[in-house]
């Protein structure tokens, strides 16, 4: 069995449209009960919503992606309120291998997005891409925060001690880019985080050319390989895991 919950996932996208409770009863087959699934852009954010009114098991959150910085996000804080239960905010973060370049249109977005998940009280999940070194600069600028979780996290390695003395709990996702055998600063993160911040996740959607998708049963794979790189049995990363999904419950109130 897997881990149970899938930490970040984007079950709204349309490539999930015709089978999307076929992905589902997969991914619960193999143990995956739970998921947090993250907006992108204001047009998805209804759909995540949705999601989370129909199935229980699902976790809204609402953020405007990096990619997607030069879209409008002022009815963010409309979906925040709305939410039944409180919700997270995300994806957001900076991501500075995009293309065309708009690093400070993605720092501005970041910033203002950061200060809504401060004042609320609300988790924030967070994409960095070529851009941990001024996301630490910003969150220690703008913070402190309740709970961050830094979703496909893949170092740097050295980076983890840093991250941890953050004004905010904070934890780490790992996903597909880990069974990448080649992938070895994504290893070397691996064997960098304290096992009591670990979680996994899927990242479930299309990728960027729209030409393939990830499904949340892969979950399993990813946990498989992280215990190789650990060196401990799948029974007690998934035990430990869990517990770790516990606390992470329990710092996101009323989850």
């Amino acid at each position: 069995m897997s881990v149970s919950l899938d930490a970040h996932a984007h079950l709204q996208d349309p490539c999930f449209d015709a089978d999307r409770d076929e992905v589902l009863r997969q991914a619960t087959a193999v143990g995956v009960r739970r998921w947090i699934c993250n907006g992108t852009t204001p047009e998805d954010w209804p759909k995540v919503r949705d999601l989370a009114s129909k199935h229980s098991e699902i976790v809204p959150c609402f953020g405007l992606h990096p990619w997607f910085a030069n879209e409008r996000f002022e009815e963010l804080s409309e979906f925040l309120v709305d939410a039944k239960l409180p919700p997270g905010v995300g994806e957001i973060g900076l991501d500075f291998a995009v293309a065309p370049k708009n690093d400070p249109r993605q720092e501005l977005v970041f910033r203002r997005q950061l200060d809504i998940a401060r004042e609320r009280r609300l988790p924030a999940m967070l994409h960095a891409v070529r851009s941990l070194e001024r996301m630490i600069a910003v969150l220690r600028e703008t913070g402190p925060f309740s709970l961050l979780l830094f979703h496909m996290f893949g170092g740097p390695a050295e980076s983890v001690g840093t991250l941890l003395k953050l004004d905010a709990e904070v934890f780490f996702s790992f996903s597909v880019n880990l069974l990448n055998a080649k992938s070895s600063r994504v290893r070397k993160a691996a064997l960098a985080v304290p096992l009591e911040k670990v979680l996994f996740e899927s990242d479930a959607g299309s990728t960027r050319d729209g030409l393939r998708r990830t499904e949340p049963a892969v979950i399993r794979e990813v946990v498989d390989e992280f215990a190789k790189i650990r060196c401990i049995s799948r029974k007690e990363l998934v035990e430990i895991v869990d517990e770790n999904t516990t606390t992470f419950f329990r710092l996101w109130k009323n989850r």
